[in-house]
């Protein structure tokens, strides 16, 4: 799938170096994403939802809906995202770069946003919520900086994607 031959003589462009952190970066995502999924779906089919989602329970709060939500559209926009640009990817797709940062941006913004709403609700905060939405921020925002720049501008990158 990820050729490592040289093309046309070039060993710029061949996907290789630190395209390959990228790789592993998407494939780490997406699996996330899926377990995001699962867990997200195990939630709204179990017993504790209602107890979470209706007013007057122990554990109620009017934000535990939007979040899981919020969470659910976040998988369901970013996985299929990810398989998309690793098929790019491997066809080394001049349009990857782009598209690529904006992945970056875009889990951001749900990162973002999913903390604003994870950090109000006490319940979410003590089960350790708020410092798995915090890393996956931070993990956004270092990939955004790190991978824009290598994508936009290095000699590899405009060598590689191509077609």
């Amino acid at each position: 799938m990820f050729d490592t031959v040289h093309l046309h003589g070039d060993p710029h462009a061949r996907i290789g170096g630190p395209l390959w952190l990228l790789i592993f970066g998407l494939v780490g995502a997406s699996l996330q994403m899926v377990q995001a999924l699962v867990t997200i779906l195990s939630l709204i089919g179990s017993d504790a939802w209602p107890l979470l989602t209706t007013p007057g329970t122990e554990v109620y709060h009017p934000l535990w809906e939007p979040m899981v939500a919020w969470e659910l559209l976040t998988a369901l926009v970013l996985f299929p995202y990810a398989v998309a640009l690793a098929v790019l990817l491997s066809q080394r797709h001049r349009l990857f770069p782009r598209l690529a940062i904006g992945w970056f941006i875009l889990g951001l913004i749900f990162a973002v946003v999913d903390h604003a709403l994870v950090s109000r609700i006490p319940a979410a905060v003590a089960q350790g919520a708020l410092a798995t939405v915090t890393q996956y921020m931070v993990l956004s925002a270092l990939g955004a900086i790190f991978w824009a720049p290598y994508l936009l501008y290095s000699t590899r990158a405009r060598r590689t994607f191509v077609h």
